[in-house]
């Protein structure tokens, strides 16, 4: 079975039609939709590897209904604020004016929280913003791009509309974020770790894989359990 016809998401992440197919992180996605309860910005963080963008793009994804919330998904890019500007300006209908040159509104005054306030104007649903892989600001931003994101953000948060934001990253990187503290004093107080998954709830993944619906045009399987097991001692599965 090659890459190009297999069924499996190999190093992929899940996105929100793959629902049926994404096993094992039922009991975090009910406790990160939780997290969420209450805050305007949640810091999500776990190991390289462990699944930070399947349960954002997936799980969480699909704990809400199109009214309860307008998700976009931004990385960074060549510089985050510019790419934040694009990433809201694909979904108004109504543009910002924006300057080619610094991917910043030609009008000065507008900030994320005026150009969201216009999306949710235009939308009449709460907005969410998430950034995946964060830590990419940390590692290839500026000085002056890393100092001019934290201070929009704080003004966001504390803006008037609904918008939540989630800042998806590696915890390794979480110290870094310390040097932006006084920028956007609360950016460490909400927060969310996501492990990685432990040896038997890897198995019972694969088992859960091997039985689903969907991957019956592609393979039959006798006793998932017992090949389940099999796979994973292949594997050597160590966590």
């Amino acid at each position: 079975m090659n890459t190009q016809t297999s069924p499996f998401k190999f190093l992929d992440s899940y996105e929100q039609k793959d629902v049926d197919i994404f096993f094992g992180r039922e009991t975090e996605t009910e406790a990160l939709y939780d997290a969420l309860s209450g805050v305007k910005h949640l810091l999500v963080y776990g190991p390289s590897g462990a699944g930070k963008t399947s349960l954002i793009e997936c799980g969480l994804r699909n704990q809400f209904s199109d009214a309860d919330w307008y998700a976009l998904s931004i990385r960074r890019g060549k510089d985050m604020i510019s790419s934040t500007f694009a990433r809201i300006n694909e979904a108004l209908a109504e543009k910002v004016a924006i300057n080619p040159q610094t991917g910043r509104p030609k009008d000065d005054s507008i900030g994320f929280g005026q150009a969201i306030e216009r999306l949710f104007n235009e939308r009449f649903q709460p907005v969410y913003l998430l950034f995946d892989q964060f830590e990419e600001v940390l590692i290839s931003g500026n000085e002056e791009e890393k100092k001019d994101f934290f201070m929009r953000l704080n003004k966001l948060i504390r803006y008037k509309v609904p918008c939540r934001v989630i800042l998806i990253m590696r915890e390794e990187f979480i110290g870094h974020l310390s040097e932006f503290e006084p920028l956007c004093p609360t950016i460490f107080q909400h927060r969310f770790r996501l492990e990685k998954m432990t040896r038997s709830k890897v198995q019972n993944v694969i088992e859960s894989i091997l039985d689903a619906p969907y991957y019956e045009q592609f393979f039959e399987v006798d006793e998932p359990e017992k090949q389940g097991k099999r796979i994973s001692k292949k594997c050597n599965i160590l966590h």
